[in-house]
C-alpha cells in the first residue's frame, strides 16, 4: 500500500488559489464520500453536514455535482438538493435544471449486459448478495453475504464462464462487482465534460473507490495540460484502492471529514 497523501484538513492554507478561482466547481462521489457505506444500498443517506454545505455552495458556485455509479434517479432521491448537477451511471446520465440527458452510446450492449447479469444471478447467488440492475449498468453487492470471501470467489468463477462477458466492461469495487456496456464512459469522462460545459477554471473532486480514480487521473491530466487548477481527494476507509491513493493529491478520513471540509469550503468561498 503506498503512503497516503497528506490529510487535506491540515493543508487548507494551500487552497487559496482554488478558493479564489472565478469559476470553481466541486464534484463529489456519493457512497463512501457524502454517504456512509451501508450494508443495504437502499439505506444510504447523505451526511447532514455535507448536505448543508453542498446546498449553500450550489447557490454560489458555477457547478456543484454529485458523480456516482448509481442511477441518476436513485441519487437524486437520496441527495434531494436543488441546483445540483447529478451524474449517474459513471457519466452516462446527467440531470440538471429539470432535464435528463443520457449519452446515446450508453444503451449499446444492453442485451449482452442483461444476459451476463442473469447468468451470474443463476450461478453465483447466495444469501446476503444483492443484485441491482441499473439499466445502463448492473451491480452485484456482496457486503452483506454470509461469507464475503466465498461470495467473491463464486462470482469470479461464474464470471469466467458468463456468456458475452468479454464484450462488457467489468469492474471490482468495494464489496461489489459491476458490469457495464463497453462505451468507455467513466467518471474521468464525466469530469472532463463538466469542466468543458461549465467552463471551469478550478475543480475539487472527492471520491473513495476505484472508479473515482478515473476522475482523479483525469483531473491530474487537465491540470498538467494547463486547463484547470485542481485538487483531487481520496476518502480513506475500508479497503481503500491503491490506484485511488496514487491519483490523489490529498486524503480525508471518512465521510465525517468530507463534511468538515465542505463546511470549511462553504465558509471560505467568497
Amino acid at each position: 500500500m503506498p503512503v497516503p497523501p497528506p490529510n487535506l484538513l491540515l493543508q487548507l492554507d494551500g487552497l487559496s488559489h482554488i478558493v479564489s478561482s472565478s469559476r470553481l466547481g466541486v464534484a463529489v462521489d456519493f457512497d463512501g464520500t457524502i454517504s456512509k457505506i451501508v450494508a443495504e444500498p437502499d439505506a444510504a443517506a447523505i451526511w447532514p453536514e455535507s448536505a448543508t454545505a453542498l446546498s449553500h455552495l450550489a447557490s454560489r458556485l458555477p457547478l456543484v455535482s454529485v458523480v456516482t455509479g448509481r442511477a441518476v434517479s436513485d441519487v437524486m432521491d437520496r441527495v434531494g438538493l436543488d441546483k445540483i448537477v447529478y451524474v449517474g451511471n459513471h457519466g452516462a446520465e446527467y440531470f440538471f435544471d429539470g432535464r435528463l440527458d443520457v449519452v446515446p452510446s450508453s444503451s449499446e450492449g444492453r442485451d449482452a449486459l442483461l444476459a451476463a447479469f442473469e447468468y451470474l444471478r443463476t450461478h453465483a447467488d447466495s444469501p446476503g448478495v444483492i443484485w441491482e440492475d441499473k439499466g445502463i449498468s448492473a451491480s452485484v453487492h456482496y457486503r452483506t453475504a454470509r461469507d464475503r470471501k466465498a461470495a467473491r470467489s463464486t462470482l469470479e468463477a461464474a464470471l469466467a464462464s458468463a456468456p458475452g462477458v468479454e464484450r462488457l466492461e467489468v469492474f471490482w469495487g468495494k464489496m461489489l462487482l459491476e458490469l457495464r456496456a463497453p462505451t468507455g464512459l467513466t467518471k474521468g469522462y464525466a469530469l472532463r465534460r463538466l469542466v468543458r460545459e461549465w467552463d471551469l477554471d478550478a475543480v475539487v473532486f472527492i471520491g473513495d473507490d476505484t472508479t473515482d480514480g478515473d476522475a482523479l487521473s483525469a483531473l491530474k491530466e487537465m491540470v498538467s495540460e494547463g486547463r484547470v487548477s485542481g485538487v483531487g481527494v481520496a476518502v480513506l476507509g475500508e479497503d481503500t484502492p491503491e490506484a485511488l491513493l496514487a491519483a490523489a493529491d490529498y486524503t480525508l478520513e471518512g465521510v465525517s471529514e468530507v463534511g468538515d471540509f465542505l463546511t470549511w469550503l462553504d465558509e471560505a468561498v467568497p
